[in-house]
C-alpha cells in the first residue's frame, strides 16, 4: 500500500490511526482474495465452456492465420 493514500482511509477522530491501520490491511486481503477467487472461478467455467468447442476454434484460428498468411505473400 502507499503511504500516500493512508491520510484518506484513515481518521484520526476515528480512534488509533496504527489500529485503523491493523484492521485496514486484512480487510484489504481479504477482499483481494474473493476477487480473486471469483475470477479463477469463473476461468474454470470458461475452461469448461471453451473446451466443447475448442475443435472448432482452432480450425477458425488457422483460418484467419492462413488468410494473414496469404495476404503477406501477395504484398
Amino acid at each position: 500500500m502507499d503511504v500516500r493514500i493512508l491520510p484518506q482511509v484513515t481518521t484520526p477522530a476515528a480512534g488509533p490511526v496504527r489500529h485503523q491501520i491493523l484492521i485496514l490491511g486484512p480487510v484489504f486481503a481479504s477482499t483481494g482474495f474473493c476477487i480473486t477467487s471469483g475470477y479463477g472461478a469463473t476461468a474454470g467455467l470458461l475452461r469448461t465452456a471453451l473446451g466443447r468447442v475448442s475443435k472448432t476454434l482452432n480450425r477458425i484460428t488457422a483460418l484467419v492465420f492462413g488468410a494473414l498468411a496469404i495476404r503477406l505473400v501477395w504484398e
